[in-house]
Order: structure tokens, then sequence, then C-alpha cells
């Protein structure tokens, strides 16, 4: 009976690794990003880095799954980084004030809220557009082939599929901007 629940609780253990590594990856960038605005030094962010992955390894049975993983993660990553500029201002007359500090987080909280709701939008309007349109777009932009390549595959005039995907891009972006504008208006 033991061994069964020892069985479980590894096979439980892997599922949270696994998605962890998954999450993770996803906003490495992101975090990473966010640390070096802060800390403004490359070595120190990539530090913090290592230290911050394995503070949101230790404590990912406490990550709300219906909150934004990334959202979580650079939270703690900024508390991290607010705690070694706190250090190193200790060892160095200048540093960031609390305010600016602050006033950083504000505006990158912000920003990445707008990133996210964007991409929620975009989501949306992709699911408006027909079938071939989304296939040419994931085929040239999410599988990273070239547009000539991809022009070359499906017997299309270079010029022709560069004209249809800005003129894709373009309906994208009005479709998202004119969902977003509808939100803010509360009309949905």
């Amino acid at each position: 009976m033991h061994y069964g629940t020892r069985i479980v609780t590894e096979s439980s253990s892997q599922r949270d690794h696994a998605e962890f590594l998954r999450l993770f990856s996803a906003c490495h960038s992101e975090i990473k990003r966010t640390l070096i605005v802060f800390v403004a030094n490359k070595h120190d962010a990539e530090d913090l880095l290592q230290d911050v992955s394995v503070i949101l390894w230790e404590r990912f049975d406490e990550f709300d799954r219906t909150r934004s993983f990334a959202a979580w993660a650079t939270g703690i990553a900024l508390n991290k980084a607010r705690q070694f500029l706190r250090n190193k201002s200790r060892r160095r007359s200048w540093t960031l004030s609390e305010e600016s500090i602050a006033n950083l987080l504000k505006a990158r909280t912000g920003a990445a809220e707008l990133l996210e709701l964007r991409y929620e939008k975009l989501e949306e309007c992709l699911s408006e557009v027909s079938s071939k349109e989304r296939k040419m777009l994931w085929d040239c932009y999410g599988d990273d082939i070239q547009i000539t390549l991809w022009a070359k595959t499906y017997q299309r005039p270079e010029g022709t599929v560069r004209s249809l995907l800005h003129r894709l891009r373009q309906r994208l972006f009005e479709c998202v901007n004119r969902k977003l504008s509808r939100q803010e208006g509360g009309l949905k």
C-alpha cells in the first residue's frame, strides 16, 4: 500500500516538473529582461535568474494555476531584484530609490498586462481568419520558414506572398485594436 502511494507521488512530481519546465521555459526571457532592467547589469541579472529559478521550483506548489505563471514568476524575480539592490546599496553609495523601483514595477506590470491582453485578443482574431491564412501565418512566422521558401513551395510569387502577409498582419492589428476598444468601452 505504501509503495503504491509512493509511485503516485513520484508520478505527480514528474508531472509538476514537466509543467514547471514548460511554464518556466515560456517566460524565461521575460524574467531575464525584467531582471536586467532592474539591476542594470547582465551578469548580475544572470546570477539572480539562477536564484529565481530555484525559488520558483521550490515554491511551485504555491503557484495558483488560475493565474499567469509569467506574472507570478516575474513578481518573485522583482522581489529578488529589490533584495539585491538593497544589499548592493549597503555596499555602495548609489542605488535606485524604492519609489523609482516601484515606478519601474508599475510600468513593467502595466506593459505585461497589456501585452497579455493583446495576445488574448490576437488569438480571438486569429480564430476569425480562414484556415489557409492561419496556415500561411504559422508556416511563415511560427515555423520559421522563410517567405521565399514558402512562396516557392506553394508556387506563388514572393511579392504576392509578402503583400498577403502584410495585409493579413494589418487586419489582425486592426482586429486586436477594435476588440480592445470595445472591451475598454464596455461593449464587448
